[in-house]
């Protein structure tokens, strides 16, 4: 994710990213980008307050104790643990009014959360089946990524299911917006088994465009701060991060240097990308470190780095790191900006962690 992203709160399992997957997050009317089909089935969506901007928190997804922390600034103990309807948490989001949305893998759910509360709310259940992915649209609607269902099921934000997306899906991974409001998807599987990424409007929900050229089983996708894509795959020795310009199908960059097994990949304040990737030659995984416009990696972390899951970053630039650990323990690592030193080591509430992000 990047630091000018770092608003947008739309988060996605082993983002990356967040990549996060830098999701999109436009403060458009209803009826703008993203908004409901005129097919779609009439609902009512849940009135709610205008909050003042927040402070940013970290927030960390345990999929080994069915738990999602956070954490201020600077601390080592969780401010807040949530666990109720909690199962195999996969994804996190955060709508427009900062209400906290959960995909959990374990029971095939939905769970929503007040802002800064533990307390559920309620919890989808309609039309989910192997969530792994959620997103969060301008006009506060949830886009959940069903890998088991190949689609992606759109809900209006008092949970109530609107309408589906199926044309160029194939066992989804990811789903987020860029800062136009067009809907991206990584497919795992289809076009020819190696997979795609789908790239859908945002008035319409209707299919522009497929990407294939240059991906392999696509993991994770995040966008620079030109609204360059960039898509990391891995799959049988396809290892690599393929960028596309804006609306283009043709990568016009393929990095490969440095990468293994990648799960993650982010973009710092100076446009640097950092891509997170597990055991390679007897070692417990890196984060390798790219120059703008380079294919080669030009500085590695190591310290502290076990079995990296999500990568982050602060919004003091600051490097945070979600690592599963040996023998089902974990911890999130802070690198300073720059320097990369190792900072920082959370282990509080952690417990093989999934995804590391920032939100209210």
């Amino acid at each position: 994710m990047q630091l000018s992203e770092l608003s947008r709160y739309t988060l996605c399992f082993g983002a990356v990213a967040i990549v996060l997957s830098a999701c999109g997050r436009l403060q458009m009317p209803i009826g703008g980008p993203g908004a409901m089909p005129q097919n779609a089935a009439k609902t009512t969506r849940s009135a709610r307050l205008t909050l003042p901007p927040p402070s940013l928190k970290l927030y960390v997804v345990n999929r080994g104790n069915d738990t999602v922390t956070s954490y201020t600034a600077g601390s080592k103990t969780p401010s807040l643990t949530i666990s109720k309807g909690i199962s195999k948490p996969a994804a996190l989001a955060f709508g427009v009014y900062n209400y906290l949305w959960i995909a959990n893998s374990g029971n095939n759910t939905i769970t929503e959360y007040p802002p800064d509360k533990n307390s559920l709310l309620r919890t989808i259940k309609t039309k989910i089946n192997g969530p792994v992915s959620i997103t969060v649209n301008a006009s506060d609607d949830v886009y959940v990524a069903n890998k088991n269902g190949n689609n992606v099921a759109i809900y209006n934000n008092a949970g109530q299911y609107m309408s589906m997306i199926t044309k160029g899906i194939s066992r989804p991974v990811r789903v987020a917006f860029d800062s136009s409001g067009q809907l991206y998807v990584a497919n795992s599987t289809g076009s020819g088994g190696g997979g795609s990424v789908t790239v859908y409007s945002a008035y319409t929900n209707a299919l522009l465009y497929t990407i294939i050229d240059g991906i392999y089983r696509p993991k994770a996708f995040a966008f620079d701060s030109y609204t360059n894509l960039y898509v990391l795959s891995d799959f049988s020795g396809e290892n690599h991060v393929t960028a596309y310009a804006p609306g283009s199908t043709k990568p016009f960059r393929t990095i490969a240097s440095g990468i293994h097994q990648p799960t993650s990949l982010a973009f710092d304040g100076y446009r640097n990308l950092y891509v997170s990737n597990l055991e390679y030659e007897g070692s417990e995984g890196d984060i390798s470190i790219y120059a703008p416009g380079s294919g080669n990696y030009f500085a590695t972390i190591r310290q502290g780095v076990v079995f990296p899951q999500s990568i982050a970053f602060g919004p003091t630039g600051s490097l945070y790191v979600a690592n599963a650990g040996l023998a089902g323990g974990g911890s999130v690592t802070v690198y300073a900006p720059t320097s990369w030193k190792l900072a920082q080591t959370i282990t509080a509430g952690i417990r093989q962690p999934v995804l590391v992000t920032f939100g209210p």
